[in-house]
């Protein structure tokens, strides 16, 4: 029977080696330390196995088939090599500063400047005349000589003074003009206001006329509303209304930094005129037969 047992025991589940012992070798203790040669022993102890059934057995026929192979006295191997150039010691850690003029970066070039801590300082020679576009990325080299791949940059212009002059924030995005129900009109756009940077824009302004022509920020007041700022995108909508029917609704959107009152300028206007009727989902169409705002 123990003859059988055995026999039924042919798929490995597992062949475990416990790890190398270390009984010998160079280790580098700093960073900035070369490693040299060095020689390593090993010593490979018995092997613990243990083995499943290549068919179902009854479980009484598993007991006592765990073993481990008969103990040996240690064989010892002797494994040299000579390790020449596969180590990453640089022996730097430190900022990399890298500009670009009127043009993003040129990271394939060395850093303008390099610093083991920030901040650092770095002086801009300002233009001649008129203003200059300032790219700045920052990177890190750590002790291995293993550099961030950072290419985001921080925009800056800068006058003939050397002063920074702070840019008007951009434009909203996606400005949708809708009717909806009680004859109103909703107002939706994005602000991608990241690209900004620290001159990004705080408050919403909102233009509506409904007397047929544009409506003119240098006369007319605007609705503002905060900026509730996202993850890189600031999205806006409101309500206007109610209105009659073909009523010419005319409509401007803007952001402004309230800092120091600039805005993005923006002078697109989308007109709309209002349907003389609305159109309302039937009633029991859906959700228990209510009527339901077309929201």
């Amino acid at each position: 029977m123990a003859g059988k047992n055995v026999n039924a025991f042919r798929r490995v589940l597992f062949a475990q080696y416990p790890p190398m012992r270390l009984l010998d070798g160079k280790i580098i203790r700093r960073e900035t330390t070369e490693p040299i040669d060095g020689t390593i022993f090993a010593q490979v102890p018995s092997v613990f196995c243990r083995f499943l059934p290549s068919k179902p057995i009854h479980p009484s026929m598993l007991v006592g088939h765990a073993r481990r192979s008969p103990a040996k006295p240690p064989q010892w191997l002797k494994y040299t090599q000579t390790l020449n150039g596969y180590y990453r010691v640089a022996d730097v850690g430190q900022y990399e500063l890298y500009i670009g003029e009127d043009a993003l970066p040129d990271f394939s070039a060395p850093p303008a400047a390099t610093s083991t801590s920030l901040p650092f300082d770095y002086s801009i020679t300002p233009p001649l005349v008129g203003t200059k576009d300032v790219y700045i990325t920052v990177r890190y080299r750590n002790e291995y000589d293993l550099v961030s791949l950072d290419q985001f940059t921080t925009k800056y212009t800068i006058d003939t003074s050397g002063n920074i002059v702070r840019q008007d924030p951009s434009s909203p995005q996606d400005l949708l003009v809708r009717e909806a129900s009680g004859y109103r009109l909703t107002v939706t756009a994005e602000y991608h206001y990241a690209k900004d940077g620290d001159d990004k824009a705080d408050t919403w302004q909102l233009y509506y006329t409904t007397t047929g022509v544009d409506p003119d920020p240098l006369v007319d007041t605007p609705i503002e509303e905060e900026i509730k700022f996202r993850v890189d995108i600031a999205f806006f909508g409101y309500a206007l209304g109610p209105f009659s029917a073909d009523t010419d609704v005319r409509v401007l959107l803007r952001v402004k930094r309230s800092s120091d009152g600039a805005d993005d300028g923006n002078s697109t206007v989308v007109q709309h005129t209002m349907t003389s009727a609305m159109d309302t989902p039937s009633y029991g169409s859906a959700f228990g037969g209510g009527v339901y705002d077309n929201r």
